[in-house]
């Protein structure tokens, strides 16, 4: 999304946006845990909880987390996972479920997007393929570009010999 077109998202003023410094630091595992499983397909175990104390230790050092607090209770959370010289990437934006179907993680990118732009960001990209989530993207100004899947692999491999592997036309067009 070309920042410019973000449409605004009037913010309550029972909300209030904080930094993930200043939630604990066990909701943040929590929350990244329970999205890794739900939106990822992450199995659980030692693997996943690796994963997950890299991402919160990131978030808290990168300072690109934020939680939506309503009348002070957390209920949404926003990152990006990466940047480049003029755009960002989001990942994730996790709502627990029993605070869904209320708006919150509209209101939560729609304002962190907001900030980005204000100094000086100008694109923003995400992938999802959650049907409510699309629905909150679409409203603060994203457009659907493409259909996409994740190929989650139990075991390394090697993509080269998997994708020359299968009868794949384009495969001259990959990098390797």
């Amino acid at each position: 999304m070309d920042l410019s077109t973000l449409n605004t998202v009037p913010i309550s003023d029972h909300f209030n946006v904080v930094s993930a410094k200043e939630v604990s630091e066990s909701l943040l595992i929590a929350w990244r845990r329970a999205y890794r499983i739900e939106a990822l397909g992450a199995a659980e175990g030692r693997v996943l909880e690796k994963q997950v104390s890299e991402d919160v230790d990131q978030w808290l050092h990168k300072n690109d987390c934020w939680i939506l607090l309503s009348n002070r209770i957390p209920v949404s959370l926003s990152a990006f996972n990466a940047r480049l010289e003029d755009r960002v990437s989001v990942e994730p934006v996790w709502t627990p479920p029993e605070h869904r179907n209320q708006g919150f993680a509209r209101v939560l990118l729609a304002y962190t997007l907001d900030l980005e732009k204000r100094k000086g960001t100008q694109k923003a990209v995400l992938f999802t393929q959650n049907p409510a989530a699309i629905k909150a993207y679409l409203f603060i100004g994203f457009k659907k570009i493409a259909d996409y899947r994740v190929a989650l692999l139990n075991k390394p491999s090697n993509l080269k010999n998997l994708i020359e592997f299968t009868d794949c036309p384009r495969t001259s067009d990959i990098d390797f």
